[in-house]
């Protein structure tokens, strides 16, 4: 069984370039299964909070995916 993880800042920074109040994740071990805002489900798991501002990593898919091995 995975365990879950909720994970809770004071902002998100989103794609857009938006701030946004009090995102909540929840990690099942690497994956995100969940995000939400303002008070996370509390059935959920663990809860950890963080100091600071989260934010979306990028992945250039256009390079990335089209690299291979000669």
């Amino acid at each position: 069984m995975q365990l879950l993880t909720v994970y809770k800042a004071p902002y998100l920074l989103n794609s857009s370039g938006v701030f946004q109040s009090d995102p909540w994740m929840v990690f099942s071990g690497r994956s995100l299964v969940e995000l939400g805002f303002g008070s996370p489900p509390s059935q959920l798991g663990k809860s950890i909070s963080l100091d600071g501002v989260v934010f979306p990593g990028l992945v250039n898919s256009y390079c990335r995916l089209g690299e291979h091995s000669p």
